[in-house]
């Protein structure tokens, strides 16, 4: 199985900067789905490249030029379905 997350701010959480709640969250999520053995990455709005962190792939929500919400919007379409997740967590 294999699991998308969307989210802002999973980088920060997983490099124990100050974030919320909601962040916090999530990284739990994402190391207990990972502790279980399921294939998981993450795509985060506030990230400009890609990288691994703790063998879990974070990827950018859209190109770093893109301003308008219409064109970040069909990027971020674009990268979920690349992912070919069975299950998509925002």
């Amino acid at each position: 199985m294999k699991v998308c997350l969307l989210g802002g701010g999973n980088v920060k959480a997983f490099a124990g900067e100050t974030v919320g709640g909601a962040e916090k969250q999530q990284a739990m999520i994402i190391k207990g789905l990972k502790k279980y053995g399921i294939d998981v990455l993450v795509i985060d709005y506030e990230l400009k490249e890609s990288l691994i962190l703790e063998g879990i792939p974070f990827y950018p929500a859209w190109h770093a030029n893109q301003v308008k919400f219409k064109n970040k919007f069909r990027d971020l379409l674009v990268r979920i379905r690349k992912q070919d997740a069975d299950v998509i967590y925002v």
